[in-house]
């Protein structure tokens, strides 16, 4: 409420701005398109509206919504594939100095009960997002100086990482004490839930 209110035209530039991004989108079905024009239409409406210094106060709720846009397909594909290489990577050696008897051959673990393949969605990817935008939120509601929020921000990227390399460890453990179908069963589902969990308490204790 203290905000004061002077609206400008200016605002109008980038309103025209993610019009024309969403008719592009619209039309070259490019779903990436439509969800910047919606920030900066967004984003013009307030300037337009309430004036510089509203879209100023309302910096972060707007930059939050960036976690809403889709990434280009291939840099998602990109970014997935690296971090399945190394949660698979660091799977292997943490469970193999637990004393677990695995093999690695690319995506595939060799157990003497059978064998597990790091998919896709073992990646850690959606967690690496999620865990993210928790931290960005964290950091904004609770950080007392801005560089500790950027700090609680970043941390949210080697907690996902090592939360995901300690899930899939533990199916490897999992694997070589019983056998490869217990291990991607219900015990997989369960983990992945437990093991979020205790990435945000890390998250949490970083605050």
């Amino acid at each position: 409420p203290r905000v004061p209110i002077r609206p400008s035209w200016i605002g109008m530039l980038p309103v025209g701005g993610g019009v024309l991004l969403q008719v592009i989108g619209l039309r070259g079905d490019v779903t990436i398109f439509q969800g910047w024009a919606f920030l900066f239409v967004l984003a013009g409406m307030i300037w337009t509206w309430f004036g510089s210094v509203m879209l100023r106060r309302l910096a972060f709720p707007l930059a939050f919504l960036l976690f809403m846009v889709p990434v280009l397909p291939f840099l998602m594909n990109t970014v997935s594939f690296r971090l399945k290489v190394l949660a698979a990577d660091g799977a292997v050696h943490l469970a193999s100095a637990l004393g677990a008897p695995v093999v690695q051959r690319g995506m595939d673990l060799y157990f003497p009960t059978g064998t597990l393949t790091v998919e896709n969605a073992c990646s850690g990817l959606n967690s690496l997002v999620a865990l993210m935008a928790l931290g960005a939120l964290f950091g904004h509601l609770s950080a007392t100086a801005a560089w500790k929020g950027w700090l609680l921000f970043a941390a949210s990227v080697p907690v996902a990482i090592g939360a995901n390399v300690v899930r899939i460890t533990s199916l490897a453990i999992m694997a070589s004490l019983t056998d490869t179908e217990t291990a991607s069963g219900v015990f997989h589902d369960v983990g992945g839930f437990l093991l979020f969990g205790v990435a945000l308490l890390m998250l949490w204790g970083v605050r």
